[in-house]
């Protein structure tokens, strides 16, 4: 499996459940729809996730914006060699996945608050063209025989922000881009 996929597959197995429970201690800022929780540890997932499919998903722009009710916000500007792998629609989240190889996008309409548990000290408030912007680093990682996930800072680099009305989440590998990419790679998107 691709080292971007068996990340993508992480991050949507730490991440997804983490956004439908609530509680705990409010991250170093927050958004109007997204308002990241500091754990030391990462609470049980109250469900699991679909296998991930056999073959690449790729349902249309239109299709996908039809599911979602608002127009995706994409990048302009991607590094060389960052291509398209897959897009598809999440169900029951009504979440928009945009995979590229180097990047994730997740992009869903702000109509209810999120509370992802990260790693505590891992945010950072940022204001990218005028929008105010959550920078986390880090990501939870289940370590081969451990009984919990454990909170790994700077492994992975994750900007959220709000765009009328809609909540754009882009992550990457600290070894695939830099956190300066990465902003470059949203300042495209607004």
């Amino acid at each position: 499996m691709p080292h971007s996929t068996r990340f993508i597959c992480a991050f949507l197995g730490a991440f997804i459940p983490a956004l439908l429970v609530t509680g705990l201690v409010l991250a170093q800022g927050s958004l109007p729809h997204f308002a990241p929780r500091e754990v030391a540890t990462l609470p049980p997932a109250p469900r699991t996730l679909e296998p991930r499919p056999d073959k690449p998903r790729f349902m249309p722009i239109d299709e996908l914006e039809k599911n979602l009710g608002f127009s995706l916000v994409l990048p302009t500007y991607l590094p060389p060699g960052c291509v398209m792998q897959e897009r598809f629609y999440g169900a029951p989240e009504r979440v928009a996945y945009l995979n590229y190889s180097c990047l994730g996008i997740q992009e869903w309409k702000g109509d209810s608050l999120q509370r992802p548990y990260i790693g505590e000290g891992s945010t950072q408030k940022l204001t990218i063209k005028g929008h105010e912007a959550l920078y986390i680093g880090g990501t939870w990682v289940k370590v081969t025989d451990a009984q919990e996930p454990t909170w790994v800072p700077g492994f992975v680099h994750e900007l959220v922000l709000e765009r009328n009305g809609i909540v754009i989440g882009v992550t990457t590998y600290s070894d695939g881009i830099t956190r300066e990419q990465l902003i470059k790679i949203v300042e495209s998107m607004l």
